[in-house]
């Protein structure tokens, strides 16, 4: 692995740079990390142009969960550039490329006011801690992460997040363009994402390499940074 390579982290649904705390202290001697807040705006092209705004020449992007479409946006701007050789390598955790189905964005509206009349710490009690792996669902320290990173938020961001959410395009055609090595993680306990739709993006991606990572629900990076750091390095080292 070089040094000195720049890797952009695109955080999920109201997480902090705090999602990839175990990461940065894997490879900080070998990355520098960028870690953009997407959180606030409620259109995914307008959050990847503030990525790229900012991004450095080359780099390995990296996103997880909602961080992936906004990932496949940054490439889809690439792509139009003509610039598709800034990309180095790709790593999509626990994402998906398709647009929400119709009862995710129901779901979605639905939240809406209730987050703005019941607060932040609602949404995240009753919806994200709800992806944990079986094992993890009464892990203090992860709990507190989740919860501690979603009300670092405020109601109105969130429903601009959730608006964005319910606008996602669908992706899939750009996956079959990604031309660089493409690293997909999934969680084989999560049921928010499950692993036969990780199947398929890898399975679509011309260079693409799928691992499933057991005992694991929707929030790798917490729930099983050791099992993350290995499948990243190995990857990465290739």
């Amino acid at each position: 692995m070089k040094n000195n390579q720049n890797m952009i982290c695109l955080n999920g649904s109201l997480c902090t740079e705090r999602l990839w705390r175990d990461q940065v202290a894997h490879f900080s001697g070998s990355f520098n990390f960028f870690i953009p807040n997407i959180m606030g705006v409620d259109d995914v092209e307008t959050v990847a142009k503030n990525v790229l705004k900012d991004a450095p020449e080359s780099f390995v992007l990296t996103g997880m969960s909602a961080g992936v479409p906004i990932a496949l946006a940054v490439i889809r701007m690439l792509i139009a550039d003509d610039r598709l050789d800034r990309l180095q390598k790709a790593i999509f955790i626990a994402g998906i490329p398709f647009a929400p189905p119709e009862e995710h964005k129901r779901a979605f509206t639905d939240l809406q006011p209730i987050v703005m009349e019941q607060g932040v710490r609602y949404y995240a009690e009753n919806f994200l801690l709800s992806s944990l792996g079986e094992s993890h669902k009464h892990n203090a320290d992860t709990i507190r992460t989740i919860l501690d990173m979603a009300e670092t938020f405020s109601p109105e961001q969130v429903n601009l997040h959730l608006n964005m959410l319910i606008n996602l395009p669908d992706s899939i055609d750009t996956v079959a363009k990604i031309s660089c090595p493409l690293l997909v993680v999934s969680g084989v306990q999560d049921t928010l994402l499950p692993t036969p739709i990780h199947e398929t993006m890898a399975n679509t991606a011309p260079n693409a390499t799928h691992i499933p990572i057991a005992d694991t629900g929707h929030y790798v990076n917490l729930e099983n940074p050791k099992a993350l750091n290995t499948a990243m390095q190995d990857f990465l080292q290739s």
